[in-house]
């Protein structure tokens, strides 16, 4: 099954045209995606979403993917392609007082 699944090509970077919106989250709060490698899963922390405006309409992710143990590549990816599944959604800031959220303060 999973042998069917394409390994998700890479988005070239932004060259020109309309600027996108960016959405980024601190970290801590990131989502993330699975990202397929053609023989596993792995996880990717999404660095920033690009949401292209129309007519384009494309939403790209900037994920950090690893490469070993101790190294990190930022990959595009166009959203939706089968080789990419939501592994979660950004988590909420804390409401704790004793937590101090970058993003607010």
């Amino acid at each position: 099954m999973s042998s069917e699944i394409p390994v998700p090509q890479e988005e070239p970077p932004w060259s020109g045209g309309p600027w996108p919106r960016v959405t980024s989250w601190v970290p801590g709060h990131r989502p993330a995606l699975r990202v397929w490698t053609g023989r596993r899963w792995l996880y990717a922390e999404v660095q920033a979403r690009h949401d292209y405006p129309a007519p384009d309409g494309r939403v790209v992710y900037l994920v950090l993917m690893p490469v070993r143990d101790d190294a990190h590549s930022v990959r595009a990816y166009r959203w939706p392609q089968p080789g990419l599944r939501v592994a979660h959604g950004p988590r909420e800031p804390s409401e704790q007082p004793s937590h101090i959220d970058s993003a607010t303060a």
